[in-house]
């Protein structure tokens, strides 16, 4: 039984999964927190015809600009190529964006937005939930969770990596 807790002695870490370590705790806070705002962000765009996937989509493409193709949106949203093309595909389908050919490379494609693409995407930022969510804290907040994200983010990347090494290190695998 956990004990109970005085007033001031910092986090409750058996708040949301009880009788687990912090660790595991802080990340299944994390998750929580995530998908509170996927689902709000999900209400919102599925209003307008368009999944979460979707708007952030439109979104990268208008961020990228002239970069925007499919090679490089894939490298942005962490995803294969392959689902990054599925997606294009359902997205041109819906008249949503174009791919062009790049002058002078007919095999390159580059992704920009139609007016109907441009559309969606403005109707889906005028109003971004996600932004009111953000707006909840205040600058100085909004800066240190930045940094503590991109602090357990490295650590990860680093863990992933030595992991990596070491697994391939064992099998005696040495295209790592």
């Amino acid at each position: 039984m956990p004990k109970s807790r005085e007033k001031g002695q910092g986090p409750d870490y058996s708040k949301y999964v009880p009788f687990v370590g912090r660790d595991y705790n802080l990340r299944m806070l994390r998750y929580l927190a995530e998908e509170a705002v996927n689902q709000a962000r999900h209400a919102q765009v599925t209003n307008m015809g368009l999944t979460r996937a979707d708007a952030d989509l439109l979104y990268l493409v208008q961020c990228l600009g002239d970069s925007a193709t499919p090679t490089e949106l894939s490298k942005w949203m962490k995803r294969r190529p392959p689902t990054v093309s599925q997606h294009l595909d359902n997205m041109q389908v819906k008249g949503l964006l174009k791919r062009r050919s790049i002058r002078g490379n007919n095999k390159s494609k580059r992704v920009v937005l139609t007016r109907k693409g441009e559309e969606a995407l403005q109707e889906a930022t005028e109003c971004d939930i996600i932004m009111s969510v953000m707006a909840s804290l205040s600058d100085s907040e909004f800066r240190q969770l930045w940094r503590l994200l991109e602090k357990l983010k490295d650590a990860a990347l680093s863990a992933a990596e030595a992991e990596t090494r070491r697994t391939a290190d064992a099998t005696g695998d040495r295209t790592v």
